[in-house]
């Protein structure tokens, strides 16, 4: 049997929450990262250069990462950052990748049952959505917060970061992307919430349970 409009939306929303989910995860290693390898892999602000004498400095919330060497040294040093809103950015993360779990288990709740054929009500359908797209909201705000408090920081920061040489890292660009794959799988739960696009299971011939679009039925 094709799919139809329903099921299509809650693939792809599993599919889109799934991955935000992923990227929430790499944000906040990034973030609270306290050794020099893992920052160098998902740092959210760092500089590097090459030369005679080469260095690197890589960055997250809480700890920033200084690599210094050339042909005879290697030397590397990590100490924590001076800054009052890294409290604030790692609460954001946390929450950002707590709601983000929650949200792909109610989005997998919604595909099981679609697949599986259970017989919701139509009100406890609709319930389950909603609290999916409430989660879902709350999961995209904190996501938000996470990177637009790191960002307000770099550009209000004395010395300028990004004006001196330094550039956001995949921690940062993670979080950014994550926040967009939220947005469009709650722009899909919103949608699939339309009379037009529900899919409700209700039982059928003698044959067994048979599965019928919302819209265009009594």
């Amino acid at each position: 049997m094709a799919l139809d409009k329903g099921k299509i939306i809650a693939i792809v929303q599993f599919v889109f929450s799934f991955v935000a989910l992923i990227l929430s995860m790499v944000a906040l290693a990034g973030g609270i990262a306290d050794n020099y390898d893992n920052l160098k892999s998902s740092h959210w602000i760092g500089q590097s250069e090459s030369g005679t004498l080469s260095g690197s400095v890589y960055g997250g919330w809480l700890h920033t990462c200084i690599r210094v060497e050339n042909r005879f040294i290697s030397r590397t040093t990590c100490v924590e950052t001076e800054w009052d809103g890294k409290g604030a950015a790692t609460a954001m993360g946390v929450l950002s990748l707590l709601f983000a779990s929650a949200y792909l288990v109610l989005v997998a709740v919604k595909l099981f049952n679609i697949f599986a054929k259970k017989v919701l009500a139509k009100a406890t359908n609709k319930m389950l959505n909603i609290i999916e797209c409430g989660v879902g909201f709350l999961g995209m705000i904190f996501t938000l917060a996470c990177f637009a408090i790191y960002a307000e920081h770099n550009a209000e920061h004395e010395t300028k970061p990004l004006d001196n040489g330094y550039d956001y890292g995949p921690g940062f660009g993670a979080c950014v992307s994550s926040f967009v794959f939220e947005l469009i799988a709650l722009v899909l739960g919103g949608i699939s919430l339309l009379p037009g696009m529900a899919t409700t299971e209700v039982l059928g011939a003698p044959g067994g349970v048979t599965t019928e679009g919302a819209a265009g039925h009594a």
